[in-house]
Formats: structure tokens, C-alpha cells, sequence
């Protein structure tokens, strides 16, 4: 298949492709150059599962949403004292 490359460096993928790959608007395409002078081209596909673990996991202990929601209000409160806004 066929496409051309746009002043902006722009290429439309061809549907064909599109519809067999699941590339929709916001697909992250991953362009690999190969040794011959040729690349290859993957969909990167990320799901909110895919990424999970990624961060470190801290040694503190699990909170409540509970105490989550008074740490917030504690914090905003004592930001809204420090302002002198009263």
C-alpha cells in the first residue's frame, strides 16, 4: 500500500491497515529503523492495566479513602490559614 508523506511531515495511514491493526485517533505508532535502510512500524497499545505496577510502592501502610479525604481537607485548610485569607 501507498502513502505520501505531507510538507508537515505528516502520512495518512491507509484504512486497510488502520481496520486490521485497531489503529484509531490517539494510537501511538512506534517507527523502528533497521540496519538495511528499511523500519518497521508497530501500534503501541496501552491499557490502564498495562502500566500497572510501574510506580515504586512506598513502605507505608494503606489508607482509607476516608482518611485520604481528611488529609485533602487538612492540607486546604492549612494552605487557606497560611494565606492570611480570612
Amino acid at each position: 500500500m501507498l502513502s505520501t508523506v505531507t510538507s508537515k511531515g505528516q502520512v495518512t495511514v491507509p484504512k486497510d491497515i488502520r481496520e486490521r491493526f485497531s489503529i484509531e485517533p490517539g494510537t501511538k505508532l512506534d517507527f523502528k529503523p533497521n540496519d538495511d535502510g528499511t523500519f518497521s512500524v508497530r501500534p503501541l497499545k496501552r491499557s490502564a492495566l498495562s502500566i500497572a505496577g510501574v510506580l515504586k510502592r512506598s513502605k507505608r501502610a494503606p489508607v482509607s479513602v476516608e482518611q485520604m479525604n481528611k488529609a485533602v481537607v487538612d492540607m486546604a485548610a492549612g494552605r487557606f490559614l497560611r494565606s492570611g485569607k480570612k
